[in-house]
């Protein structure tokens, strides 16, 4: 199974779409192409995987994670995954969802392979607010994202998740 370990999100305006430069294990790398039209099928089921295991750790009297979320200058910062070093490019048509209490599995699938990501409340939430800023940047229509959803404030050039 090729499991990413970190990635680097952009939007890459010539192509209209969102790119995600990913480092496998043994050093290797790949470029996932995300369409706004596959994003917008998936934000919805991940926003709601966010606000469910929100409520799940308020109930179970911790803080909210989603709230105390660091910004993200304060955090190490890692170069981001080059894409140069990409062995392989992938259009992803379709993403498997699988998920526990405590990580979301997404598993982005073209028509020859399949890359997963574990994602946990943090990670998933920092990635969608990567995700905002840049479609935001993109001008896209913003009706997917639920009014409530703040983007943690940057001081950051680059935006990348690890």
């Amino acid at each position: 199974m090729n499991e990413l370990q970190r990635i680097t999100t952009s939007y890459v305006d010539l192509e209209d779409r969102f790119k995600l430069v990913a480092a496998l294990e043994q050093d290797r790398v790949v470029t996932l192409w995300l369409s706004q039209r596959l994003l917008r099928r998936l934000l919805p089921m991940l926003l709601s995987w966010l606000g469910n295991a929100d409520a799940s750790s308020k109930v179970q009297g911790q803080k909210s994670s989603t709230s105390s979320i660091p910004p993200l200058e304060e955090e190490k910062v890692e170069p981001p995954v080059l894409e140069a070093n990409s062995f392989a490019t992938h259009l992803i048509k379709e993403v498997e969802i699988k998920q526990s209490t405590e990580q979301i599995f997404l598993g982005f699938k073209d028509q020859d392979a399949l890359y997963t990501l574990a994602l946990n409340q943090v990670s998933l939430k920092q990635w969608l607010d990567i995700i905002k800023m840049l479609w935001n940047a993109a001008d896209w229509p913003t009706e997917v994202w639920p009014k409530h959803f703040d983007v943690i404030e940057t001081k950051n050039d680059s935006l990348v998740i690890h």
